[in-house]
């Protein structure tokens, strides 16, 4: 099990940023690819050169701004597919392959979940147009557990796990507190949560990110902030348990709202030693 930070290649196209968080204990980098980087790879290739030479390990989240792989708008899906096809191609063309590609079934539309089948079909039929492209290449795909949109959380996940055996899962601890407290207005912790998951959802998870919340007086609640002391107890011990079950490839900190420079990556040497002796645990 490995520790990534969360970044986009014009950080990590930076050799002082790479050397500072390999300081701060990281393994390496989730590096995000949205437009325009699959478009123009000149700084995903200058930050994977960078990455290479300090030996640390590369993944990717594939984009998601603009795209709805769930949508249950036909051409809106056929195009957001084909969009995720050309990141992957991109990535394709590099010389190194990566630990694994992380993405986002979501739709905008709001008649969907438990009242309509359409957007869990609409995300299966995508997974099973991307999927063979990527079992050519070797890539191992993981479905992101995002909240606020539809299809991507607890309640519709499970479906489409089940038609996508090959699929896994990136197991986003924030986004599924977020999601139950927007949705049932309860706060609770992600050791509670975990608990609820369906069995299936939890056998598929390979990865985890992990961030704090932010509490915004404009915009409420707002995801990717730095990590508490009790949230970090409660992730370390959510590890734990999730790396007994699933022997862990990656967990990945994406504070990128609180931890933006590069002098700021010493802050989180604390969080990464304490997830890393967790993982440990689990592993024991």
């Amino acid at each position: 099990m490995i520790v990534l930070n969360a970044v986009l290649p014009e950080r990590v196209a930076a050799e002082e940023y790479v050397k500072e968080a390999r300081k701060a204990g990281f393994d390496g980098f989730e590096v995000s690819i949205d437009y325009p980087h699959y478009y123009e790879p000149s700084t995903i290739v200058k930050a994977l050169q960078i990455i290479k030479c300090a030996g640390l390990s590369v993944a990717y989240h594939l984009p998601w701004r603009d795209l709805s792989l769930a949508s249950p708008a036909e051409n809106v899906r056929k195009a957001s597919v084909k969009e995720i096809l050309k990141a992957i191609d991109t990535i394709g063309r590099l010389e190194e392959h990566p630990l694994y590609l992380v993405l986002h079934l979501e739709t905008s539309q709001s008649n969907c979940g438990f009242r309509s089948s359409k957007c869990v079909e609409a995300a299966v039929k995508s997974l099973n147009e991307i999927m063979p492209v990527t079992s050519d290449m070797g890539f191992e795909v993981l479905v992101e557990t995002t909240e606020g949109k539809c299809c991507g959380g607890e309640s519709e996940l499970p479906y489409i796990l089940r038609e996508v055996p090959d699929v896994h899962v990136c197991l986003d601890v924030t986004h599924l507190t977020l999601s139950r407290w927007r949705r049932v207005g309860v706060s609770q912790k992600p050791p509670e949560i975990i608990e609820d998951q369906a069995p299936i959802l939890l056998e598929r998870v390979r990865a985890v990110h992990i961030h704090g919340i932010i509490k915004d007086s404009v915009r409420g609640m707002q995801p990717h902030g730095m990590i508490g002391t009790a949230l970090l107890r409660d992730i370390c011990n959510t590890l734990i348990r999730l790396n007994v079950m699933n022997k862990l490839e990656a967990i990945t900190f994406e504070i990128f709202r609180d931890v933006k420079t590069v002098h700021q990556l010493s802050r989180l040497r604390k969080l990464v030693k304490q997830v890393k002796e967790s993982a440990r645990k689990g592993e024991g």
